[in-house]
């Protein structure tokens, strides 16, 4: 099959076929336990749910072998067609059996559907990642899982109530004899479903061998060969024994409170259980194995089995715990089954689901003889078989929590980050599924890796910086998530180990600038990342965070944490580009491919969709009593004001040139602003002026450090028909909610109204382009106390840093060519609508991320 036709909906007819088979071996096991009641009495029924009990796993272990081989050899989908098939010839075996009135008969068929059901596992479980692959086998496995008891349970409870009522009017063979052949028919219908699943290919050719018949226990050789996969099947082992362990319990459980048929409602509840937690894990694990839930789920197991101990069984608070016990349940066993699957590979796939078929059915059979000498040697009632059970699954949720700190702490901090933040992501199909990777992305806040890691579907580790170990929680998180340390005086043991890891299939992240941006823009790349990728023999996967500037965990405001979120939850958009081969991932290809990623995710921002109009209103109305403009002679304008005055203009579209009588910044500003409160149209130098490119230009602005300093100078360029000097005078403190102050000297002063006069402000000078706004900004340099990179702001000379969300380059003045940091040429931008814009102008890039003007 195409790799690239996998889908998860080619899954759907078998999903549904074997629900119904499910269903159907349950509904003639509830049916065949009442029908020796009615015929016999309570003692039959106990040996003949023992026998139906014991028969299931036994035939696993008999036929699994013969039943992964098969799986193997031949097509998984002609395996699984016949095994529905042969589910047919199994009920016609206990109907003849009812029709002759031979109980034992009828239990031989069931033998027989218990085979058919050890045939047709290897087949079924290991056809779902052939057809959906491994990105959607987590969700896959849950779907699985959930219709799977969903067809165990209803079978049983639907087999008793119909079962009930109709030998309420026939006798007990004839009423059975109704149910198998309906059933019979639903085993048909299954067949015939099942037709159009897409075929797959045989993943072996090993002939078939006598041996083969035992080889299953040579096969657990392969799980112990892997320690993780044998904690995965010897944890799902536990959950199916522990389950038909629950299930003779309540059949005799509901015998002692006289209600025969209660076992099928206490276990449809159950089953409701069940259900839900496999929803919930596919849901979790959107896609991927989450093995983060499992210890929730051996937790849970424990605790609710000691509720049920406690409640009255004919309570609701029994139902309840019921249904929680089948949420934990769930929890435990989805993901350790889809984490089998994952990791057995395609190759063998058949024969590790085999042998993990063969750890549950040799345990199934010890829970069954278990529970035989509790009630039947120990006379134990089934509160104190419960209690007994509750021991071991203390032990195992112990040592689950033990095992898996990292998955447990992913989890959390994944559910803690779905919160606080909406994510919108794309790109996530660039990331190889398989072998290294080096991802690298731009760093903005400490939550970064955290927002990475629940993006992107394989597992990370990050390479951190060493001196950040210095406090007791950051150790103790670079321990459970195996963080790389690194730092300049063993950056080569770092280089080392983080090559070994790619080499061995492992996806590792970092971050390129070598710290948390105090800035905002993106810092130069250190060049480590290019030694790693060569040696690891690995591409590189660039990546972009976009709008975690203003998180609480960013340097927004001038400080970290010690700050109110903005908003809840904060919206975060993470791309993530197309692999770069390794020994074409330098620092120049790597930029470009980030200042595109950059480009392409903050242009789909909603807010730059609004008309500039609901801008300029909401921002004038929003503190209508601040000052918002101080003219050079004094004259201070409120916010209200300012409106009240803009609104009222008429005329149609206007350029700056043209305004005539213009004394002061107040004439051009209140004329701009009427036309934008008209959505009329905005230039300069004769330059269209989007309204998004306008939003744009000032948000950009605003995710520096620079909008958190006190006040702030400005030099002016002297004409208004300049894309600089426009947005420094109306719109960044307009839309920026700043208030800005005409120094009359060809500066003007931007900041907090009551700082304007007291502050000392510095000036800061950047780049404008005509129909793109403000591109480029020196800004600045963060405090000494919090900056141990020593990052700076500003380059005296260059006009700053390329800003959030603009696209640049310097090309070639004959052939276009993009050239590298260094060298000079004509400088091309792309913001908004991603159309490059020559700004004829020479320049060049420096490796700390600084532009230089070098002419025109």
């Amino acid at each position: 099959m195409n790799k690239t036709g996998k889908r998860l909906r080619d899954a759907v007819w078998l999903l549904i076929a074997q629900t119904i088979g499910a269903f159907n071996d349950n509904v003639v096991k509830s049916m065949l336990l009442l029908m020796a009641l009615a015929l016999f009495d309570k003692d039959v029924m106990g040996r003949v749910n023992s026998q139906l009990a014991l028969m299931i796993p036994a035939t696993f272990v008999l036929f699994g072998p013969l039943a992964g081989w098969l799986s193997d050899r031949y097509s998984k989908r002609s395996v699984v067609s016949l095994a529905l098939l042969a589910q047919v010839a199994g009920l016609l075996v206990i109907g003849i059996g009812i029709g002759t009135k031979s109980l034992n008969l009828a239990i031989l068929g069931f033998f027989l559907l218990a085979t058919q059901s050890a045939m047709l596992s290897p087949g079924k479980k290991g056809i779902l990642k052939e057809l959906v692959g491994s990105e959607k086998l987590g969700m896959a496995v849950g779907w699985m899982e959930m219709l799977t008891m969903v067809g165990i349970l209803g079978g049983i409870f639907i087999g008793a109530e119909i079962f009930v009522a109709l030998s309420e009017e026939r006798t007990a063979w004839d009423a059975g004899q109704l149910v198998v052949f309906a059933v019979a028919g639903l085993a048909f219908f299954s067949w015939l479903i099942f037709k159009p699943t897409p075929r797959t290919e045989p993943k072996s050719a090993k002939p078939f061998e006598i041996f083969i018949l035992v080889s299953h226990f040579g096969a657990l050789r392969e799980l112990r060969s892997s320690r993780p996969l044998l904690l995965a099947a010897l944890g799902d082992a536990w959950f199916w024994a522990f389950g038909g362990f629950f299930f003779l319990v309540l059949v005799e459980w509901a015998s002692l409170v006289g209600d025969e048929g209660r076992f099928g409602t206490w276990f449809g509840l159950l089953g409701l259980g069940i259900m839900l937690g496999s929803m919930i894990s596919a849901y979790v694990g959107r896609g991927r194995v989450e093995l983060g839930i499992v210890p929730l789920g051996a937790l849970a197991m424990p605790v609710t089995l000691i509720c049920l101990t406690l409640s009255d069984p004919m309570s609701t608070s029994f139902k309840v715990c019921c249904v929680l016990l089948g949420i934990g349940g769930a929890f435990f066993f989805v993901p350790l089954n889809a984490f089998l699957q994952d990791r057995a590979g395609d190759e063998r796939r058949g024969r590790v689901v085999a042998a993990s078929n063969l750890l549950t059915n040799l345990l199934s059979i010890v829970f069954i003889g278990i529970h035989y000498f509790l009630s039947g040697k120990l006379n134990l009632n089934p509160i104190e078989e419960l209690w007994v059970m509750t021991v071991p699954a203390v032990l195992i949720a112990g040592y689950v929590w033990y095992l898996l700190p990292e998955e447990i702490f992913r989890i959390a901090t994944r559910a803690l980050t779905r919160i606080f933040y909406r994510l919108s992501v794309k790109g996530v199909e660039n990331l190889p599924k398989k072998g290294g990777a080096l991802i690298l992305c731009n760093h903005v806040s400490y939550a970064d890796p955290v927002m990475i890691g629940v993006s992107l579907p394989r597992y990370l580790q990050f390479i951190a910086f060493s001196g950040l170990a210095e406090s007791c929680l950051v150790r103790f998180v670079f321990r459970l998530t195996s963080a790389i340390p690194v730092s300049p005086s063993r950056a080569k043991e770092a280089i080392v180990k983080s090559s070994e890891k790619l080499r061995s299939g492992d996806a590792i992240c970092i971050f390129p600038e070598g710290g948390i941006s105090r800035v905002g823009p993106l810092l130069g790349f250190k060049k480590g990342f290019e030694l790693i990728a060569r040696k690891g023999k690995s591409p590189v996967v660039p990546a972009y965070l976009d709008g975690v500037w203003g998180s609480i965990f960013s340097f927004s405001d001038g400080k970290f944490l010690r700050k109110w979120p903005r908003r809840i939850p904060y919206p975060v958009r993470f791309h993530v580009g197309e692999p770069i081969p390794a020994k074409e991932a330098t620092v120049d290809q790597v930029r470009r491919s980030m200042f595109r990623l950059a480009r392409e995710a903050f242009s789909e921002r909603k807010d730059l969709e609004r008309p500039l109009s609901l801008s300029v209103k909401s921002a004038l109305l929003r503190d209508r009593s601040a000052p918002f403009l101080v003219e050079v002679c004094g004259e201070i304008w409120t916010r209200e004001e300012f409106y009240a005055k803009a609104k009222n203009l008429t005329g149609s579209e206007v350029k700056v040139e043209e305004v005539e009588g213009v004394d002061s910044i107040s004439d051009t500003c209140l004329y701009l602003a009427g036309c934008s409160l008209r959505d009329e149209g905005i230039q300069t130098a004769g330059i269209s002026w989007p309204t998004p490119e306008l939003i744009a230009s000032v948000m950009r602005i605003m995710e520096t450090n620079l909008w958190h300093e006190p006040a702030f100078r400005i030099q002016m360029e002297g004409s208004f028909d300049s894309a600089w000097d426009q947005t420094w005078c109306l719109w960044a403190p307009l839309l920026g909610d700043l208030s800005v102050k005409e120094e009359g000297d060809g500066t003007l002063t931007l900041g907090n109204a009551g700082d304007l006069n007291s502050f000392a402000a510095k000036t800061f000078t950047g780049l404008a382009i005509s129909g793109l706004g403000v591109v480029a900004m020196n800004l600045p340099d963060p405090p000494e106390d919090i900056n141990p990179d020593d990052q700076k702001g500003a380059a005296e000379g260059s006009v700053g840093r390329i800003l959030p969300g603009v696209e640049a380059r310097v090309v070639s003045d004959g052939s276009g060519e993009e050239l590298p940091v260094g060298e000079e040429g004509d400088l091309q931008l792309a913001c908004v609508s991603g159309a490059w814009t020559s700004a004829n102008l020479k320049a060049r890039f420096d490796m700390e991320g600084f532009l230089w003007l070098t002419g025109t």
